[in-house]
């Protein structure tokens, strides 16, 4: 066999290695996504009033950021709508870091940024 089929062989099962870790950690760190914005919603909901109506951008994905082992940092907005018939539609930006310890998720550092009003919804 030649060295450099041997060389191409080596590399090879590097590069197969490499590839299947990267998929695996991927998986793990996406799998509890969905968890997370769920606290976090729930958290920003029971912090909001004057509103019946609440809807968070559905591409989740976007505004969660990793930010050390099981801690993640998430920018979003809510979409409010006023408690009058005719009220406008409110969205409202927040930020805060959901934590997962002790086998549940735990959200810190809630902070609401500026508001912006329409007459007619965003989505």
């Amino acid at each position: 066999m030649s060295v450099k089929l041997k060389s191409f062989k080596c590399i090879s099962i590097i590069l197969i290695f490499c590839l299947i870790s990267y998929f695996l950690i991927s998986c793990a760190t996406r799998s509890n996504r969905p968890d997370i914005w769920a606290a976090a919603q729930d958290y920003v909901e029971s912090n909001l009033t004057n509103s019946s109506t609440k809807t968070f951008p559905a591409n989740y994905e976007d505004y969660i950021v990793k930010i050390g082992k099981d801690k993640y940092k998430i920018e979003a907005y809510v979409i409010e709508k006023d408690t009058s018939c005719c009220g406008p539609f409110v969205r409202t930006f927040f930020s805060c870091i959901v934590e997962y310890k002790n086998g549940k998720y735990t959200v810190h550092s809630l902070e609401f940024g500026n508001s912006e009003k329409w007459e007619k919804p965003l989505y």
